[in-house]
C-alpha cells in the first residue's frame, strides 16, 4: 500500500481500512451483479 501510514492518526487509518473495505464491497457486488444479469 501506498499510504503513507506513518503520518496519519490512528482514526484516521481506521477510516481509510473502512472506506477501502465498502470500496471493495461495491466493487465485488458489482461484478457478482453483472454475473448474474449475463
Amino acid at each position: 500500500m501506498g499510504l503513507p501510514w506513518h503520518k496519519l492518526s490512528r482514526k484516521k487509518q481506521n477510516m481509510y481500512i473502512i472506506l477501502m473495505a465498502v470500496v471493495l464491497a461495491g466493487i465485488i457486488t458489482g461484478i457478482v451483479f453483472l454475473v448474474n444479469m449475463s
